[in-house]
């Protein structure tokens, strides 16, 4: 019901807070049960969760390319969560902000997570200023100095490529010919 709804709004919030922050935690099975927490709010309260996805889905992320493969297990199960949760056009901006975090890591991931991101989005990339602004992100990822960055960012590409159809193509025209 609404009123209870409103009843656990703060405390979602308080939770979805103290989850984040414990995804940094150095012991691992905190990160674990975090991580779990995350994954559990994302299939039953998605509405307490978006509104901190930008902070979320980085701490996430960089727990994909964890050495335990327990951690990055739970991690992948998380993404999926959110993936199952969220639109595709809801999760694309918020992809995009996230390759603003200066952690190389998750720049890659998040790139990773555009591009199978992208065929779910096709609506919204068929909007010149969204397939621009992908366009943009990825291509500047195109010249960084890690090859795992360079990758991830063609494979978006490619992946937008395949989503958008003309709206890529009238985008990567409008690029400077070198670039092209």
């Amino acid at each position: 019901s609404a009123e209870r709804r409103g009843e656990l709004h703060p405390l979602l919030e308080k939770a979805v807070s103290v989850l984040i922050d414990k995804c940094a935690d150095p012991h691992y099975r905190v990160v674990h049960e975090a991580l779990g927490g995350i994954c559990a709010l994302a299939a039953a309260f998605p509405h307490a969760l978006e509104p901190h996805l930008e902070r979320c889905l980085p701490a996430v992320l960089s727990k994909a390319h964890e050495a335990k493969d327990a951690t990055r297990a739970v991690a992948h199960t998380a993404l999926q969560a959110v993936q199952q949760a969220y639109a595709p056009d809801a999760l694309v901006p918020v992809l995009l902000r996230v390759l603003d975090v200066n952690q190389p890591r998750v720049r890659a991931a998040a790139l990773g997570m555009l591009g199978s991101t992208a065929h779910g989005a096709a609506h919204y990339l068929q909007h010149q200023a969204h397939m621009r602004q992908c366009v943009s992100k990825c291509h500047t990822h195109l010249s960084d100095k890690a090859p795992e960055l360079r990758r991830a960012a063609l494979s978006a590409l490619h992946s937008l490529h395949e989503a958008g159809g003309a709206s890529f193509l009238s985008q990567v025209a409008g690029l400077p010919v070198p670039a092209q």
